[in-house]
């Protein structure tokens, strides 16, 4: 990956960031997830917020954003600090 961003950026930077494995990630046991996976993840880094879910959650982070407006707040998965 980190080749791949070097190569279509041009800024060889990329290599040398530190791949840091981490045993208590969550993990992705399906073959479909991955985009949700990724996008969660993402979005608990930018909040800063520790990351807590599991493959059992996805589904909830997968509510079309159309029913989500119309769903309580509470019902919605939450972000913990």
């Amino acid at each position: 990956m980190l080749q791949f961003l070097a190569a279509i950026t041009g800024d060889e930077s990329f290599l040398s960031f530190p791949i840091v494995a981490t045993p208590n990630f969550p993990r992705q046991r399906d073959g479909s997830a991955c985009g949700v996976f990724a996008c969660v993840t993402l979005l608990h880094l930018l909040r800063d917020a520790k990351i807590h879910f599991t493959q059992e959650s996805i589904p909830r982070w997968r509510i079309p954003s159309w029913r989500r407006r119309s769903r309580r707040a509470s019902s919605r998965p939450s972000l913990r600090v």
